[in-house]
């Protein structure tokens, strides 16, 4: 980590995201002494003043460090844009982090009045640098993705110099995914197509869109808000190729390829007039968690549930195996799971006609961090009767006590250190909207269908999967 001084200028910095995650992320490392010593928060937004900014930032501090106010001496300043600039400029020549903590409609704006206010450094990776820090969703569809992208380019930045957060790959179990892959030889060998029976994705949520969001989820729903995101990032993770090396040009290639045979899957479909595999749905009013839930209070157009079949082609690797991606609001309960089923054994010489359970991979993101792993065991007594058991493993019970970053505070290292191995870059984003937009023209003159609040989606979203397959739905514990 370089000793030079550091700006971190922070728009939206009296928002909800500053509130929940990166000022507590932010006050965290500089209390430890992650950051460099010489870190000024600066917040921009001519509505509000000095004090109420400096009060705010400590109650953040304040309940980051659960009473005590440890972090807030830090130099802090609050001030309009016309004075950015001046103000820093007084400071000498920093590096620059610039973080868009706002609605992605005010990117473009923002971002060309930094240009106009000289704040942006265009020295590469040399110092002093500047670094832009963008949430999702980058765009709303391909064509406003590549507007921005250009906005982003005439500004004088490069690719290493913007970093696309999507704090589900800041997850210590999402980044797990690529070390329980290629670290066990028991896997690097039978991560392949042949092996593979289907694989499950799942991001489930108990809770509904609060009546303040929906004017921006109306604008989005699941399929932006979820699938274009967290959900085709982990798809990257578990169809890419083993990279070369653990540089992040190097990964990030890997799941550009992923996401580009994804298209030539869907293209492969187009050819043969086969239709999308797809289901959308809305929440209506029910019972989640013993308590009566109304349904969503927006648009009738717009999904809070998607379900999707996706492949991987080109041939090799896991050519051939169905994907199924799946997320909704107002489910029976949170979750996030990766399931990966093997296909069935099969030996009538030992075994007789007897149907052996399937082995199932299941990597857990959240909650209950872990994995398990269902095997056939012969039970006890006379003839050789297999049933399924499970071995697992549990993050809480193996590393108790251990300190684990959360999101935010491990992304913001890496973009100190200018590590980009956990940010999309412009082409994983670009193929992701490409996959989005494809799916979001078929259903453009359709309405989602309703389902209950508290159950596990739409029905037709079993349909999606088959007679043989279901759904991998796990019971609270």
């Amino acid at each position: 980590m370089s000793n030079r001084e550091l700006d971190i200028l922070v728009f939206g910095a009296m928002g909800n995201l500053m509130e929940k995650k990166l000022g507590p992320a932010l006050m965290k490392l500089l209390d430890r002494g992650d950051l460099p010593a010489k870190t000024r928060l600066v917040g921009i937004n001519p509505e509000r003043t000095q004090g109420e900014f400096e009060t705010r930032m400590k109650e953040i501090a304040r309940a980051a460090a659960e009473g005590s106010v440890h972090a807030s001496a830090r130099e802090m300043e609050w001030v309009f844009m016309e004075r950015a600039s001046k103000s820093l400029a007084k400071k000498g020549k920093a590096n620059r982090i610039i973080y868009l903590a706002v609605p992605p409609i005010s990117y473009s704006s923002i971002i060309k009045e930094l240009r106009e206010k000289n704040l942006i450094h265009e020295s590469g990776t040399k110092e002093p640098w500047t670094r832009l820090v963008l949430e999702k969703p980058f765009g709303s569809d391909k064509k406003t993705a590549k507007e921005l992208q250009a906005r982003l380019v005439s500004c004088g930045l490069k690719e290493e110099h913007i970093f696309r957060i999507d704090h589900y790959l800041g997850k210590e179990t999402v980044q797990n995914i690529l070390a329980f892959r290629f670290a066990n030889t028991i896997l690097v060998r039978d991560w392949r197509g042949s092996n593979f029976d289907h694989i499950q994705i799942t991001v489930s949520e108990a809770d509904g869109v609060p009546r303040h969001r929906i004017p921006y989820y109306d604008g989005t729903g699941a399929m932006r808000d979820m699938i274009q995101n967290h959900l085709l990032q982990l798809f990257c993770l578990v169809a890419m190729g083993p990279p070369v090396s653990n540089d992040a040009s190097d990964i990030q290639a890997r799941k550009l390829e992923a996401l580009r045979r994804a298209w030539l899957h869907i293209q492969k479909r187009v050819g043969e007039k086969k239709p999308p595999n797809y289901v959308r749905g809305q929440y209506k009013r029910g019972v989640v968690n013993g308590q009566y839930e109304t349904g969503y209070e927006g648009s009738s157009e717009t999904e809070t549930f998607v379900a999707l079949e996706l492949g991987v082609g080109g041939g090799g690797g896991l050519s051939g195996v169905p994907f199924y991606l799946r997320t909704g609001k107002r489910m029976h309960h949170r979750f996030s799971e990766i399931m990966i089923a093997f296909k069935e054994a099969r030996d009538d010489t030992l075994f007789g006609e007897q149907q052996l359970p399937k082995n199932v991979l299941t990597l857990r993101i959240q909650p209950d961090e872990g994995f398990s792993v269902d095997v056939g065991c012969k039970v006890p007594g006379q003839g050789m009767r297999i049933e399924p058991v499970r071995m697992d493993f549990r993050y809480s019970g193996q590393f108790y006590g251990r300190p684990v970053l959360k999101e935010y505070e491990r992304l913001l290292v890496d973009i100190v250190n200018g590590d980009q191995t956990l940010f999309p870059s412009w082409g994983e984003i670009l193929y992701s909207w490409r996959i989005v937009d494809y799916f979001r023209s078929r259903w453009k003159d359709e309405k989602p269908t309703s389902y209950y609040s508290g159950t596990w989606g739409p029905r037709e979203a079993d349909e999606l999967l088959g007679d043989e397959r279901n759904w991998h739905n796990p019971t609270l514990s």
